[in-house]
């Protein structure tokens, strides 16, 4: 075999394993395009679940504001009960009293 024919058959050998690298550098491209829409669709999803979370904190932040709004009014109910409880047993206090000085007469 020539000196040539042998550079031929190393060349050949060489183009043979471009092409094969070549086919896997394709399969490594195919896979990051597969990966890169997986990354995409993981993305869209986390928008989706971060709208839904900033909704439910909204809604939260309503509830709680009713919430403050609600026991400001039982609060306020309840201190008016109690003012009238002791109005009350302020004038019993001192109808007991009466009825023991006149007891005393």
């Amino acid at each position: 075999m020539s000196e040539m024919q042998e550079v031929l058959l190393e060349l050949r050998k060489i183009n043979g394993r471009i092409g094969n690298l070549e086919d896997k550098f394709d399969s490594l491209e195919n896979r990051f395009d597969t990966l890169e829409g997986r990354f995409d669709t993981l993305e869209n999803r986390f928008d989706t679940l971060e709208k839904k979370v900033d909704r439910i904190d909204s809604k939260l932040d309503e509830y709680h504001l009713e919430n403050i709004a609600a026991d400001e009014k039982l609060l306020s109910a309840i201190q008016l009960t109690n003012e009238r409880l002791d109005y009350q047993r302020a004038r019993l206090a001192k109808a007991e009293e009466d009825i023991h000085l006149l007891q005393q007469r």
